[in-house]
């Protein structure tokens, strides 16, 4: 069982840093985040993304972190680090939003984005970990669909499933399923919902777990679930209470769901809460002496 939870943010307006903290309970089992800290010589202008992987330590592979970001203004490559240390360049791809990843386990690190700026399709790689993660395979343009924002990724085996946000005047909610091939599902629109930004996934008590903010002028964060790999999903429910600006994030952690997301314009505070069912959620805690411009990402370790 994972014993804290990861997550990382870019700074605030003006500032292209990615910072780094965990989250866990005390022995009195209170919600505790650690001292924020910057992760060393990377930037981004937009939300960068967290998964965790069983690494190819032999014999006994290991638990690691893996993130990836969009570089900072100006710049639409795109970088990643093994356990948030140094970079990498992804070769020949690029995007002007953030971008998604997700971990199949003990095979490979998946990842999606929007394309370059002028560029709303979703483009699709993964990296192997048998090959100790020596390569970025082609990217792959997915037919038929596109974002104005970034995707999301979430894997429950043996599928991959992603959701995302239409292109730029499209504020519908759309999402397919990948069943372990390069083959794309076609789209599926998640009826009678909207958005102004990417949503988020996660796989938890046996249905796709998704949550949003509101359309343009609608800063609610709203919640819907599938167990049909996306083909119904539960009517929306506003969580009542929060508010963000961006797209907020999922993870899995103790045997809930816990989401994070930034403040409503204006408010450049990280908050978080967590849920049993997806329903229910308990009331928003603040993340103490941090903000973001941007939504967080979150990986359980």
């Amino acid at each position: 069982m994972a014993q804290q939870v990861h997550m990382v943010w870019k700074g605030i307006s003006g500032d292209s840093g990615i910072y780094h903290s965990t989250f866990f309970f005390d022995s009195q089992g209170r919600p505790v985040w650690a001292p924020q800290n910057r992760i060393g010589g990377v930037g981004t202008s937009a939300s960068p993304a967290i998964t965790s992987f069983s690494g190819d330590d032999v014999p006994t592979p290991h638990p690691e972190l893996f993130m990836a970001w969009k570089g900072i203004p100006n710049d639409q490559g795109i970088y990643w680090s093994r356990g948030l240390d140094g970079q990498a360049n992804v070769p020949n791809v690029g995007t002007s939003q953030g971008l998604a990843v997700a971990a199949q386990p003990n095979q490979y690190i998946h990842m999606a984005w929007k394309g370059i700026e002028g560029d709303s399709g979703i483009y699709w790689s993964f990296n192997n970990l048998f090959h100790g993660l020596g390569g970025w395979e082609p990217q792959q343009n997915i037919a038929g669909v596109g974002t104005s924002d970034k995707p999301a990724l979430a894997f429950h085996f043996p599928k991959l499933y992603m959701a995302w946000k239409g292109i730029r005047n499209d504020s519908g909610i759309y999402c397919s399923v990948n069943q372990g091939d390069t083959h794309w599902q076609p789209q599926l629109r998640v009826p009678n919902v909207g958005t102004s930004a990417g949503p988020a996934l996660a796989f938890f008590g046996g249905a796709l777990q998704m949550v949003w903010k509101g359309i343009e002028g609608d800063s609610g964060i709203y919640h819907a679930s599938s167990r049909d790999d996306g083909l119904t999903w539960t009517p929306q429910q506003r969580i009542p209470g929060m508010g963000t600006s961006h797209s907020p994030a999922l993870v899995v952690f103790n045997g809930r769901l816990l989401m994070a997301w930034k403040g409503i314009p204006g408010d450049s505070g990280l908050y978080f809460s967590s849920s049993g069912n997806g329903v229910n959620w308990a009331p928003q805690g603040n993340v103490p002496n941090v903000g973001s411009s941007a939504g967080p990402s979150l990986a359980a370790l």
